[in-house]
């Protein structure tokens, strides 16, 4: 890959590596935008003069030699290409200073500056630095040597070594600075106000200031002095520009119901102010932010219209060439990838026995519930907040019943418990991804229950509940696994009901409501659906199978869901209308005290009594409805009654009785050869 020769070109490879660019304004070195260190995705601004690279962002870091002597930084790069590396990557700014990037792989990236005995500095990048495009002060663009080679990947012992190591092989020697947040008179010129629209910016940033000055002394009777000391500090540099008085100082602390001349350990809260006379101005403050930030925008968009060295794009954009035609399906228009569904019912419906049966689904590769798996060979991650071992038990025999039983059980792994509640996301991240650098693709992660993970206490609260939602969502998008949650439905407590259900419906995937009566009989329905229609439901029963024996011989059994498989209509119809045809032979005569007790009668026995209610053709039968619910039971009658072989008859609780069109009597075929007796031979019998 060679050198980007472009502002868009060095973007574009930037965000290949894996690395964070910022649009930097023109004759600067800020960023342009607010709250640029927090953003979670690059922001390109056509503005742009040159582009930075965001610290922290995989560790990314920098050693900043920041020295003028041209001996002593050909030392020191001699130094550091002896300890990391003779193709160590190398940017140049203004020559002789130059920053080597490196990833700190087991430590949140800090800032830190350093001093030589000469005055010179070396910092520990923490915010960003500039790496593409022209200096600031010089115009001469930034250069690199080795920007293809692998970068540093450095641990926090390996850090300090290098720190000590690089200054003895260099002749000197580092100190740590404490001045490295003053601000130099260059940078205070710098970053004074040039224009109105800046110097109302860090307006507005010091009258926030003396607000919180104000809010903070409010009641207080300890800690005064610090708190003056630290936001009368901030706003120095406000006072030196203009931006505010003293005699506003003095007033937030007035009207907050302090007084000036009041004595603290010594000093007046009045002196507490004018101690910051004679101390310098602080480097990075919020105010000088607040112009920085108003100057770069100004420029950035003043550029952009001008000479845009960015595509005006924001790379978010829909592409309509795209053929990805399918949501990311595990179980096809039933769960969804990088989605958070829920499984809810009270306590004891099987919610855990009918996920454990679509996780076995899934291992299997068995279609759940009519949808089919879209990935295979994916792995489980099952975390077991409660009843760890009934899950183990449960799956262990579902997969035992398996040919490849050992392969299967090798892909589901079972978590017992969460220890810490508020690390789950990142548990869950960190073990996907080991996982992963196994060959191991985590699918589907199951977490068992809601209520016992400890993620949320309060149901009926809506922030705690959209919080762990939070916790939630951002696990499934990191790991893009699908996350099914079990949870309890609140008995009694509407209030929950209707706010935490609500929140945990509104951000989430497909819901599912099991719920089960006094037989064991499940029901499972679809509440809500996202990317797909709504799923039928489907019942099933919670049966209890043999497990094996206790160390005491005595069986033990395990529960597990087995779904009933609906028949189609029109099977219905002909499973029914077949047991009637083969019923009416049966019948002969009767009469009405017959039919009263549930017997199927001829109507020739009783048209005398009942023959009033029959319009039209006469049956040939009549039965009484509550019999006919019992012979053919509930689907079996209501397809008769649409096929038309029951019929209702007016003013009398009974039925018509019509013979199916297919049913004529048929000779006793026998599909195998016997011998018949002959009248010689006699009966066995006789």
């Amino acid at each position: 890959m060679s050198f980007p020769s472009s502002i868009q070109d060095f973007w574009t490879q930037a965000q290949a590596r894996g690395l964070f660019p910022l649009a930097i304004a023109r004759n600067s070195k800020a960023p342009i935008g607010d709250g640029w260190n927090v953003w979670t995705h690059p922001i390109p601004h056509p503005g742009a003069g040159s582009v930075g690279l965001r610290c922290g962002d995989g560790g990314l870091s920098g050693f900043d030699c920041d020295t003028a002597n041209p001996d002593s930084a050909a030392k020191l790069l001699a130094a550091f290409r002896a300890v990391l590396g003779a193709n160590v990557p190398v940017r140049w700014g203004r020559k002789p200073r130059f920053l080597i990037p490196f990833f700190l792989v087991d430590a949140p990236v800090q800032g830190r500056t350093f001093s030589f005995p000469d005055g010179e500095k070396l910092q520990i990048m923490g915010g960003q630095f500039v790496a593409f495009g022209p200096h600031k002060d010089t115009g001469q663009p930034y250069e690199w040597e080795n920007w293809d080679s692998e970068w540093p990947r450095i641990t926090t012992a390996q850090l300090q070594h290098i720190l000590s190591e690089v200054p003895l092989r260099a002749g000197t020697s580092l100190r740590f600075s404490a001045e490295h947040e003053t601000a130099s008179a260059e940078e205070l010129q710098y970053v004074k106000p040039q224009n109105m629209d800046e110097w109302q910016a860090g307006r507005d940033a010091a009258m926030r200031y003396l607000g919180m000055l104000k809010h903070e002394l409010m009641g207080k009777t300890e800690g005064r002095g610090s708190t003056i000391f630290a936001l009368v500090g901030v706003l120095k540099f406000a006072e030196l520009n203009g931006l505010c008085t003293r005699a506003e100082i003095e007033d937030a602390i007035t009207s907050a119901g302090q007084s000036l001349d009041e004595g603290l350990g010594g000093r007046t809260l009045g002196e507490e102010i004018s101690r910051h006379d004679q101390l310098p101005v602080l480097r990075g403050n919020l105010i000088m932010q607040a112009i920085m930030s108003r100057r770069t925008m100004l420029q950035g968009l003043a550029d952009a219209q001008t000479a845009p060295s960015l595509v005006a794009r924001t790379g978010f954009e829909i592409s309509l060439e795209d053929n990805t035609d399918e949501l990311p399906w595990l179980l096809y228009q039933r769960i969804l990838c990088g989605e958070v569904h829920f499984f809810t019912g009270h306590s004891g419906a099987g919610k855990s026995t009918v996920v454990t049966d679509l996780a076995v689904s899934y291992l299997t590769g068995r279609s759940w519930c009519d949808a089919e798996i879209e990935k295979t060979n994916g792995h489980v991650l099952w975390i077991a907040a409660e009843d760890d071992y009934g899950t183990e038990r449960r799956v262990r025999h579902l997969l035992k019943q398996e040919p490849n039983a050992r392969e299967l059980a090798a892909r589901f792994h079972l978590i017992r418990g969460i220890s810490e509640p508020m690390a789950f996301e990142q548990q869950c991240v960190a073990q996907t991804q080991a996982m992963a650098a196994m060959n191991m693709r985590v699918d589907l992660i199951v977490l068992d229950t809601w209520g016992a993970s400890g993620l949320c206490f309060a149901d009926n609260d809506t922030e705690s509940v959209l919080k762990a939602m939070f916790i939630l969502k951002n696990t499934a998008r990191r790991t893009g696994a699908a996350e099914i949650v079990t949870d309890h439905l609140p008995m009694g407590n509407e209030d929950a009901w209707q706010k935490g259900n609500g929140a945990k419906s509104g951000n989430s995937g497909f819901v599912y409501r099991i719920t089960s009566n006094r037989q064991d009989d499940v029901s499972i329905d679809c509440g809500k659906a996202r990317g797909a229609p709504k799923a039928k439901s489907y019942v099933g029963k919670i049966i209890s199978e043999h497990y094996g024996k206790d160390v005491k011989g005595r069986t033990t059994t395990v529960n597990v869901f087995k779904r009933e498989i609906a028949v189609p209509t029109q099977q219905k119809e002909q499973g029914a209308s077949m047991r009637l045809a083969a019923m009416l032979p049966g019948v002969t005569g009767g009469s009405m005290d017959a039919l009263r007790a549930g017997s199927m009668v001829t109507f020739e026995s009783v048209a005398a009594a009942v023959g009033h209610g029959v319009k039209g053709e006469a049956p040939g039968y009549i039965v009484n409805k509550d019999a006919a619910l019992k012979m053919f039971e509930k689907d079996g009658m209501t397809a008769l009654l649409n096929a038309g072989y029951l019929r209702t008859m007016h003013g009398c609780p009974f039925l018509a009785v019509y013979a199916p069109q297919n049913g004529v009597k048929q000779s006793l075929t026998i599909p195998w050869a016997i011998e018949l007796p002959t009248t010689q031979m006699g009966m066995p019998w006789a």
